[in-house]
């Protein structure tokens, strides 16, 4: 990794704005991880929130700095713009700043509307698929492809949908993987690990973990000697226990919010999904590098460029989420019954955690950062 603070220039500053950094959610994962690759790579780096209490849920390099606009207020973003852009504006202009990342597309109608008043480049990185749309969300994205300087999409699906709904504008979308912040490891083998299934997320309606509920109990039956680990907090917390109950399931585990997750990952046999959609779920890609092969429902992106189906995890195909939910009862009993294709799944997922690792995603983000900063035809 080249380390620009070597080459005898100014350090060139960078902020990753967002929402509420403080959040312990996928994206908020993901800027962290990207903060310190970049911090390491000799970049000033800071991290700028909207809202939160000025803290990182996630390990954050100490050479990065935070700060938040609004620190322990709840801001609406339709009805404080007017502030947040006066707050921007004078935070930006006490300060010399060469490159904005966006994080999520509607923060690009924040950036976009300053930016005419300062010099520096910005990309807009969308953490929601194409397919995830409201009539704020698809004029952000109108935005971000035709007045941010470059878009970063999550998966080559949803490069796709950008290249053919803008076409003209297409050379300003670009794809790259999330990385996982774990370096990968020689997994362990399968009589080193406990019988847990584990499923990882907010507990909110668009995680469905009702779902895997369904499907546990179609499976407790029959592999006693197997747990379900459910690692998250959302709103949602007090209802799935009382399901939980209600189906009379003795074999799942409440964690709460988990700050190590990597404790989670070495245990953990198989992973879980049963969203109703995600852009590119850093759960499955974070259960790679610890040779974790998962068993998800098939939804729009994410899964199918993540898993090799039938050799990394299985994939739950079907024309409904019940022939999907169907399929993933059948996946998850033979994998719990069956120790050497497990094994042998386990291995394969430690193979395919490289397309994710931090060197190969990081050194994509540092070849786009090197071209825009250096490319005086941007806008």
């Amino acid at each position: 990794m080249l380390e620009l603070a070597a080459m005898g220039c100014r350090r060139q500053s960078i902020v990753l704005f967002i929402f509420n950094f403080s959040r312990g959610a996928g994206s908020e994962r993901a800027a962290a991880t990207l903060a310190n690759y970049l911090a390491g790579a000799g970049y000033d780096v800071a991290v700028l929130s909207i809202c939160g209490d000025n803290t990182s849920f996630y390990d954050i390099d100490d050479r990065v700095e935070l700060h938040t606009l609004f620190s322990h207020e709840i801001i609406d973003n339709r009805r404080d713009m007017a502030r947040v852009l006066k707050a921007l504006r004078q935070f930006y202009s006490l300060r010399t700043i060469d490159l904005v990342i966006d994080v999520f597309a509607g923060l690009s109608l924040y950036t976009n509307a300053v930016k005419r008043h300062f010099s520096f480049k910005n990309i807009t990185w969308e953490h929601f698929s194409l397919g995830n749309e409201t009539p704020v969300s698809r004029l952000a994205r109108f935005c971000a492809v035709h007045f941010s300087d470059q878009l970063v999409v999550l998966t080559k699906a949803d490069l796709s949908g950008y290249c053919r709904r803008y076409a003209r504008s297409a050379v300003r979308v670009k794809a790259i993987y999330n990385a996982s912040p774990y370096n990968c490891e020689i997994p362990l083998p399968f009589s080193d690990r406990k019988k847990v299934v584990l499923a990882i997320g907010r507990l909110t309606r668009v995680k469905r973990f009702d779902r895997i509920l369904k499907v546990w109990s179609a499976l407790e039956g029959n592999h006693s000697d197997w747990t379900l680990r459910i690692a998250g907090d959302g709103e949602l917390r007090d209802a799935l226990r009382a399901e939980c109950a209600e189906l009379g399931l003795r074999h799942v585990s409440f964690l709460g919010q988990v700050l190590k997750l990597e404790d989670e990952y070495r245990e953990a046999s198989i992973i879980v999904s049963t969203s109703e959609s995600e852009a590119l779920p850093m759960n499955l890609i974070e259960a790679l590098s610890f040779g974790v092969p998962a068993v998800t429902l098939d939804y729009q992106t994410g899964p199918r460029e993540i898993l090799q189906q039938g050799v990394s995890g299985f994939i739950a195909e079907g024309e409904t989420v019940d022939d999907q939910m169907n399929a993933m009862t059948e996946r998850l009993d033979k994998l719990m019954s069956d120790n050497t294709l497990l094994s042998s799944m386990m291995a394969s997922a430690a193979q395919g955690a490289k397309a994710f690792s931090l060197d190969e995603i990081g050194g994509q983000w540092l070849s786009l950062i090197h071209e825009l900063l250096n490319d005086d035809t941007a806008n």
